[in-house]
């Protein structure tokens, strides 16, 4: 297991890829499994009912696909999923940042681009309504219309036939993976969805296939492949033996290269998606913190992407926000159109709103492009007398920074106190990373008016299962960690444990950590307790 490279509270420590045990799969071809398979519907109606999700198997299994995630992002740039980008980017590329891979994509990713860029595409068919439009557009309804009318032909698309039974309960995820059609918002509840998504996928065993699946693999069957948690103090032996594993065969692809891929390439262009229905139909940010929360619309992005810095302290995270500052593509807006570019504002939107929106660069930029950091915010290491490996750029926490400075005016410390905050308290990168993996924890997965809109199904989420080894590729051992939601590795107190309580980042105040204060937190007619400090 490997350690970081100096005190965890210098501003150099650094915290290279951690072990973590394999995520556990669905034997897709199990008959008895099949009958399982229900249309979703939520459970979590009270607050009384936190508690049991907290200790249910689909908590730790979520939980556990978002570490996995992270672990495969370390020290690696966001990169393109489709050749335009690079393109693009190519006159801003360095040795030192690479955009896109020149590798050819396994075929389950090039489906699953290709769904999402179908998805991205109805954005532009979807005019906005014209008219006095208070809480935003009305036509993002017709625009969610007709996913709901297109969500089984996409899956249809997109899955091989043996998965096509389950399409019932993956539709439901995506369904909602884009904000409520109903209240015409978008917030970290969609985003969850969105990643519930891809970890059902991911369990179905359909990412690890290079090319069209024909016959069944070791993926679909019951002894061949046993990613069983039987010694969770052994996260990194048990996952080298499900890679190694997997790569005896040679057109299924290894675990942390399905996760590197989800990570760095299919979660960015969802944000892509994302960021353009926010902007062309004006949509509200659920539940918002308003200034004292961490980000009016998403959170994993800078989970993902503190995990990207994690293992350099060239960029620091006192420097982050001055880089997004000095950002200079960001200081004009482009003036060519491509179908990524914002729309023209709505003349009967407020003129902030206006304002905001139209200053928003091309959404592509801020994730492709990759900013030039200047000399003098990069600081030669202590600890070596060598200057440490350059910042992974594009990175999605500096996409994140540029995307608030497109949609908000004035100084960062005033429209985004906590970020600021963050950045010039906490140290080093693996500390950051640390506090936010465990606020996404507190202050959505353990929070009631999020979680109170997520979806249980039979086999992919389930509520309650009374014969766990039904459903998993596993032991009673596997099973029984993943339900009690004790799932802990030796690196546990560095990354921060898969279940327990909620800490997090709160704002500083007196030269440290300190916990926001209830009023503060006080919005829409709801007490939104505020995070511990850690």
């Amino acid at each position: 297991m490997s350690s970081a490279t100096s005190n965890p509270t210098s501003p150099n420590a650094t915290l290279p890829p951690q072990g973590l045990p394999p995520l556990p799969l669905i034997r897709s071809r199990d008959p008895k499994i099949l009958t399982t398979v229900v249309k979703p519907s939520k459970k979590i109606g009270s607050e009384n009912k936190i508690h049991q999700w907290k200790l249910s198997k689909s908590y730790s299994i979520y939980n556990l696909f978002i570490q996995r995630i992270s672990e495969a992002c370390v020290g690696k740039p966001t990169r393109s999923s489709h050749a335009e980008d690079s393109s693009s980017s190519s006159s801003s590329s360095s040795s030192t940042t690479t955009c896109s891979t020149t590798q050819q994509p396994p075929l389950p990713f090039k489906k699953l681009t290709q769904a999402l860029e179908t998805i991205d595409s109805w954005t532009d068919e979807i005019e906005p309504r014209s008219g006095p439009q208070r809480f935003g557009n009305l036509a993002f309804r017709d625009w969610g219309k007709r996913l709901e009318e297109n969500l089984e032909k996409l899956h249809r698309e997109l899955l091989p036939e043996h998965l096509h039974p389950y399409i019932v309960e993956l539709s439901t995820y995506l369904g909602d993976s884009f904000g409520s059609f109903v209240r015409i918002d978008y917030g970290s509840g969609h985003e969850l969805a969105f990643v519930a998504w891809l970890c059902y996928l991911y369990r179905l065993g359909f990412l690890f296939h290079r090319q069209e699946e024909t016959t069944p693999t070791p993926l679909d069957g019951p002894p061949a492949l046993d990613v069983s948690l039987d010694n969770p103090e052994a996260g990194s032996a048990s996952g080298k033996a499900a890679d190694e594993v997997i790569g005896q065969t040679t057109t299924l692809s290894a675990p942390n290269d399905v996760e590197e891929r989800l990570g760095l390439e299919i979660f960015p262009l969802y944000l892509k998606v994302v960021w353009r229905l926010q902007d062309r139909y004006g949509l509200e940010p659920a539940g918002s913190h308003g200034v004292w929360g961490l980000d009016d619309y998403q959170f994993l992005p800078y989970v993902f992407g503190a995990a990207q810095l994690r293992n350099q302290s060239s960029l620091k995270p006192s420097q982050i926000v001055k880089t997004s500052l000095e950002f200079q593509p960001l200081k004009k807006t482009p003036t060519t159109t491509t179908t990524l570019q914002p729309p023209v504002p709505d003349a009967s939107k407020t003129t902030a709103t206006s304002s905001s929106s139209s200053s928003t660069p091309h959404v592509n930029l801020i994730l492709s492009l990759p900013p030039e950091v200047e000399s003098r915010l990069q600081y030669p290491s202590q600890t070596g007398g060598t200057s440490p490996p350059p910042p992974p750029l594009p990175n999605l926490y500096l996409s994140s920074l540029l995307r608030i400075q497109t949609k908000k005016r004035g100084p960062f410390h005033e429209h985004s106190p906590l970020l600021h905050d963050i950045s010039t308290s906490v140290p080093n990168w693996v500390k950051l990373h640390q506090g936010m993996t465990k606020m996404y924890k507190a202050e959505c997965l353990d929070k009631f008016p999020v979680v109170q809109h997520f979806y249980f199904g039979g086999v992919g989420f389930p509520w309650a299962v009374e014969e766990e080894d039904e459903v998993e590729v596993g032991t009673n051992r596997s099973s029984n960690l993943l339900s009690s939601g004790v799932v802990r590795t030796s690196n546990q107190q560095r990354l921060g444990s898969l279940s327990g309580g909620g800490v997090g980042f709160a704002s500083v105040r007196n030269g440290g950590l300190a916990p926001v204060t209830t009023d503060r937190m006080r919005t829409s007619g709801r007490n939104f307790a505020p995070p511990p400090p850690f």
